[in-house]
């Protein structure tokens, strides 16, 4: 593993070269984050991915035939990767060799990296950041809705496929706990109701 591969920690200071993290640092209240890999992915356009644990089947297809080929200004994806689609979303870009964001829900301490993850990581294409410490390593409701608002609030623009009723998801949404991010739909697949 490369020098740059490993793992740093970062402050609101030293996050100034990069003002969409600084600001969402800011919006959480963190004070410090744990970084792997290729932070200039944050200075591209980054759009946020997020989508229910469970999901109806027509919306497991639509999104999987979109992200096989997303449009051209897309830029990088950020996702907790957590849910079964999200994980599938994330199998697709690494394949493509599309660079991602991986905000995970749960300190980088003891997580392993997967090879093919490794791979994409060591080519610049990946960069993983939490706002967990080292030693957080288990998910619960609450990370993930913390998770889930740091990355709307990296990101540009939002694809969330599908909020299942009563998730964490649907709630953070009606709540309107987010940053004002624009939230898009997947062409064809997602009635109006569901993107808002």
């Amino acid at each position: 593993m490369g020098e740059e591969n490993k793992v740093q920690i970062i402050d609101l200071v030293e996050a100034a070269p990069w003002p969409r993290l600084a600001s969402s640092m800011e919006a959480l209240g963190v004070d410090r984050m744990w970084l792997r890999g290729n932070a200039e992915l944050l200075n591209g356009p980054l759009t946020g991915f997020l989508c229910s644990i469970r999901c109806p089947g027509s919306v497991i297809l639509a999104t999987h035939d979109y992200f096989k080929s997303p449009p051209a200004d897309f830029g990088t994806v950020v996702s907790g990767f957590h849910s079964p689609l999200e994980k599938e979303v994330l199998r697709l870009l690494l394949r493509r060799k599309h660079p991602v964001v991986w905000c995970p829900a749960r300190g980088l301490g003891s997580m392993r990296i997967n090879p093919v993850m490794r791979e994409a990581m060591d080519a610049g294409s990946v960069l993983i950041i939490s706002s967990f410490g080292p030693l957080v390593k288990r998910v619960d409701t609450n990370k993930a809705a913390a998770r889930n608002r740091f990355v709307a609030g990296l990101s540009d623009r939002l694809i969330i496929p599908h909020a299942a009723p009563g998730s964490v998801l649907a709630m953070a949404q009606s709540q309107n706990d987010w940053p004002p991010t624009p939230v898009i739909p997947i062409p064809s697949t997602i009635a109006p109701h569901q993107a808002c």
